[in-house]
């Protein structure tokens, strides 16, 4: 799998090919303060070409500043920055240390308006370090902001990203996206008629990927558009092995139950199939569900049901709470309420949260 491509620090070298022979038919050894040697045509040619080199690794110096600059600019979102440097002349094809163009970088950081000036002003789209292209770096990113990387996506795919490109690795986009849990990049790349059976030099497809992680939300967007489960690897594994070789026997019933009538549709799509111990038969799951199997606490999933108590009420509720409903193993208490500060939001209210030293006081 392709990560941050090796550089092209001597790439200036190829721009500046100068074409001469190191001779100097003058002997130097002679020199003193007392004697000013003759002047010949050959000494000339020697210090013109030492001149040559002085500039040349002058310009190279400066090319590299520049370059490290705007790739500062861009972690930092500095459009402001990027625009002063292009203005100045600094070229969109210019490289990195790292091989990367400045695009590259602007799309695996989600920064789309950057995208969008670098294409305005001619970066190509297509341009590939080791095969690696500007849109697999946008859905290979770590970026959190999906928002923003799937705007990077469109204006790359709509100013003419090839959208099947593969890396060396035969991985394309949407495998990237897929093992990334990118879901509104899967599901545009879909859209978009993406080849959704791609497979890498493993055998392994976009749905390989999702499946591996446990993207229930993504493995779902894959299966609506076509993508074939009975696809195996080299090694002779469908997708659904692969969830079951990975302990997420969930997703791994819900694979082998799939038909087209959108039994998936009730899958929140931020959540993962998370992992469900013991046996179990195909059952629809709900976000209260997903969450208590998650933590390995299926068990008492009862224990909620039987009060009418839904996910968003899991969100608020108190340990005295957990006792009145039945729970009152002091470690499953302590478990629940961390995981519920875990994955808490600005949606929720966080009032009835204990805190970790309310915690530490029911030890």
């Amino acid at each position: 799998m392709a990560g941050i491509p090796g550089g092209y620090e001597d790439q200036l070298d190829d721009e500046f090919d100068f074409d001469y022979e190191e001779t100097d038919d003058y002997d130097y050894s002679k020199d003193n303060d007392d004697i000013i040697p003759q002047t010949t045509t050959t000494q000339f040619n020697h210090l013109d070409q030492e001149k040559k080199k002085e500039n040349l690794a002058k310009m190279k110096e400066k090319h590299s500043i520049e370059s490290e600059d705007i790739k500062t600019a861009i972690m930092q979102n500095n459009i402001e920055f990027v625009k002063k440097c292009l203005d100045e002349g600094f070229k969109t094809e210019s490289l990195m240390h790292s091989g990367w163009t400045a695009l590259m970088y602007a799309s695996t950081n989600g920064c789309s308006e950057i995208v969008k000036l670098l294409i305005s002003k001619g970066a190509n789209v297509n341009f590939e370090e080791d095969l690696f292209t500007p849109l697999m770096a946008a859905c290979y990113s770590t970026s959190t902001n999906e928002e923003e990387l799937l705007t990077c996506v469109k204006y790359l795919i709509d100013n003419g990203a090839k959208m099947n490109a593969h890396d060396r690795s035969l991985m394309t986009p949407l495998m990237y996206a897929s093992s990334h849990g990118f879901s509104k990049l899967v599901n545009y790349l879909c859209e978009k008629e993406v080849n959704v059976n791609k497979q890498d030099d493993r055998g392994w497809t976009a749905l390989h990927f999702g499946a591996s992680k446990g993207f229930t939300h993504v493995v779902r967007i894959l299966l609506q558009n076509n993508a074939d489960s009975h696809l195996t690897t080299f090694d002779g594994q469908q997708p659904n092995d692969i969830a079951f070789e990975k302990g997420f026997s969930m997703l791994t019933e819900m694979m082998e139950n799939y038909n087209s009538n959108n039994q998936y549709e009730h899958i929140p799509d931020k959540l993962v199939s998370l992992k469900q111990t013991g046996d179990s038969s195909y059952v629809l799951y709900d976000e209260l569900e997903l969450f208590l199997h998650g933590l390995e606490l299926g068990h008492i999933t009862k224990n909620f049901k039987e009060h009418h108590l839904k996910f968003t009420d899991l969100l608020k509720i108190q340990d005295s709470e957990l006792i009145e409903i039945g729970i009152k193993e002091l470690g499953i208490r302590k478990k629940l309420i961390q995981a519920v500060r875990d994955v808490h939001t600005n949606q929720w209210d966080t009032t009835s949260l204990k805190t970790n030293q309310e915690i530490n006081k029911l030890t």
